[in-house]
């Protein structure tokens, strides 16, 4: 006799409408729900069970239990699918804004290297004309040097004559055109001799600015070239880089830190 084989278990679908509730069965009018049994129930051990009042559920309790269980596992399940379609698509939007954000980071680190690089190279050629005008200046220094040591000769012959006219005696004590011209000749050296150490002490004075302008610029280029370094190295993370490293308060604007606009103005201003 071939039987009828029943499925033993049911898999709820997403959606899926609950079943009909089963009709409730009859139940006796006793407004405690409860099943009375009056029959003789004594046993073998001589206790008597006369007029025993059942404290267990009735069967439409049971049933109604049941039912309310069913029916809210739907509510929840229901509920947590929304809750998941949510979470799906706060995690898709999430995603789509990361990502986004992610490759306008990149674009700006990359436009942030070429301004790195420009301005280092502005301070390379500016760091290689100060070098050259210093080179320049030093060699002016040591020909103004060279002229003003040439100038003793000159002024020791002149103030020689001139100390050797002081001792004629009489009437020979006499101040001619020569002593004029002599006069004159010391007056044009030592005039010389001051421009000349007068322009020598504005070399020296410049050759300083030089250097003290270099050593600027070359802290300038130095910072332009750690700051290039970092920057290209993080325009080329991605996300299955496993040198990436995380750190605390390292996306907190600081007061002292400086705008794009003052960044460029102050190695303008060094160059």
């Amino acid at each position: 006799m071939a039987a009828t084989m029943m499925p033993t278990s049911a898999v709820l679908q997403s959606r899926e409408i609950p079943p009909q509730r089963a009709p409730e069965p009859a139940v006796d009018a006793n407004p405690q729900m409860e099943m009375t049994y009056t029959g003789n129930t004594g046993n073998d051990m001589g206790i008597s069970t006369m007029g025993f009042r059942a404290s267990k559920y009735n069967p439409s309790e049971w049933h109604e239990g049941n039912y309310s269980k069913y029916y809210q596992s739907f509510v929840d399940r229901d509920q947590a699918e929304r809750v998941r379609h949510e979470s799906k698509r706060t995690r898709n939007e999430t995603e789509e804004t990361t990502n986004k954000t992610q490759e306008d980071v990149t674009k700006k680190l990359g436009e942030r290297c070429k301004d790195i690089d420009f301005w280092k190279s502005e301070l390379e050629r500016e760091i290689r004309d100060v070098i050259d005008e210093t080179d320049l200046q030093l060699a002016q220094k040591k020909r103004l040097e060279n002229a003003l040591r040439a100038t003793e000769i000159p002024l020791h012959i002149a103030t020689d004559n001139l100390n050797c006219r002081q001792r004629r005696q009489g009437l020979d004590l006499v101040q001619d055109d020569v002593e004029i011209s002599l006069l004159k000749e010391v007056e044009i050296i030592n005039n010389v001799r001051d421009l000349l150490q007068n322009t020598i002490a504005q070399s020296e004075k410049q050759i300083r600015l030089n250097r003290d302008a270099k050593k600027n610029l070359e802290f300038d280029w130095s910072d332009k070239k750690e700051a290039l370094e970092l920057d290209t190295a993080s325009a080329v993370l991605r996300n299955h880089h496993t040198n990436k490293q995380f750190f605390d308060g390292a996306a907190k604007f600081e007061e002292i830190q400086s705008t794009p606009e003052s960044w460029a103005q102050f190695t303008h201003d060094n160059t």
